[in-house]
C-alpha cells in the first residue's frame, strides 16, 4: 500500500526509506535525512525534486508538492524541483 497521504501510483507504491531520523513528503516523492545528515529522496523526479545527491551536512529537510529543501549546518538553504507558484517564499531574520 502507498503510504498514508501519498497519491496511489506506480511512482508512490514502491517508495522505501530506511535508516533516516527524519522525513516529509511531496505529492509523489519521499525525503529522509539520515544519522550521518544526508539527504535521500524517493518516488517521482519528473520535475527534479529528487535530484538530492550530495546534499550533506543538513539540519533540517522540507518538501513541497514538486520540490525539496533542506538547510545546511552552517545555514545555507538548498532547493530543487518545481517552485513556480510562489510557494518557495523563504524569510530569514
Amino acid at each position: 500500500d502507498p503510504m498514508p497521504g501519498m497519491e496511489s501510483s506506480a511512482a508512490t507504491e514502491n517508495i522505501k526509506m530506511s535508516n533516516v531520523m527524519a522525513v516529509d513528503s511531496g505529492r509523489e516523492h519521499l525525503l529522509g535525512l539520515s544519522p550521518e545528515h544526508e539527504v535521500k529522496a524517493d518516488g517521482d523526479n519528473s520535475r527534479g525534486q529528487c535530484n538530492v545527491s550530495g546534499w550533506r551536512n543538513v539540519r533540517s529537510i522540507a518538501a513541497g508538492d514538486y520540490a525539496s529543501f533542506a538547510v545546511t549546518e552552517d545555514g545555507r538553504i538548498l532547493a530543487t524541483g518545481e517552485m513556480q507558484w510562489g510557494s518557495g517564499t523563504i524569510k530569514l531574520g
